[in-house]
């Protein structure tokens, strides 16, 4: 999943010697996912070099932003490839879609990511492997042809044909905080973040 941090949930602590605990907790588990590869994270240049100093952070998180910064025209050019992702604001009481761009951007608070739960592999529901890898495959294939050097990560989910909504209720009970679901209709696919 691709996740933008807005400039807004910096902003305010910018200055501050001491930024909240639940934004701490958030930038890390969210270092943690680009780190293990699970989410690609990007923001703007200033956002990042103020996460960056965050005296707050860990090491490993600082290391991590400063890839991100490093790596950031190579992500900022997978906004125009995709029509989904999650941007995180500060502050938002509500969770919402704005489809305003063209593109659905789901907007969050960044306490969303203080569970992390909310940071694990994307799931893909299938009927079975088979469908899994063919799945992986289109995904693959897309990448390489939009020159995009991403290599997808989910952990496969078997729904077995008329189970299948059975499965993805399962899913959606273990993960309160599910925010995402594509819905593809061949073979009934299912991408659960």
């Amino acid at each position: 999943m691709l996740i933008k941090i807005d400039v807004s949930v910096v902003q305010s602590f910018e200055n501050s010697n001491s930024w909240p605990d639940d934004l701490i907790i958030a930038l890390e588990n969210l270092a943690l996912a680009r780190r293990e590869g699970k989410h690609s994270i990007i923001a703007d240049l200033n956002t990042l070099k103020i996460i960056a100093k965050c005296s707050d952070l860990s090491k490993n998180a600082k290391i991590s932003y400063k890839k991100i910064l490093n790596d950031r025209p190579k992500f900022k050019a997978y906004l125009s490839h995709v029509s989904r992702y999650i941007e995180i604001i500060h502050p938002c009481n509500v969770n919402k879609i704005d489809s305003n761009s063209g593109k659905d951007i789901i907007k969050l608070p960044y306490t969303f990511f203080n569970d992390s739960e909310t940071i694990q592999k994307s799931i893909l529901l299938c009927e079975n492997l088979q469908d899994t890898e063919f799945y992986k495959i289109i995904a693959e294939t897309f990448c390489k042809w939009k020159r995009l050097n991403i290599k997808p990560k989910f952990e496969p989910s078997l729904g077995g044909g008329n189970t299948i909504s059975t499965v993805y209720e399962n899913i959606q009970n273990k993960k309160k905080d599910c925010v995402y679901v594509l819905l593809i209709v061949i073979s009934y696919l299912l991408i659960v973040v």
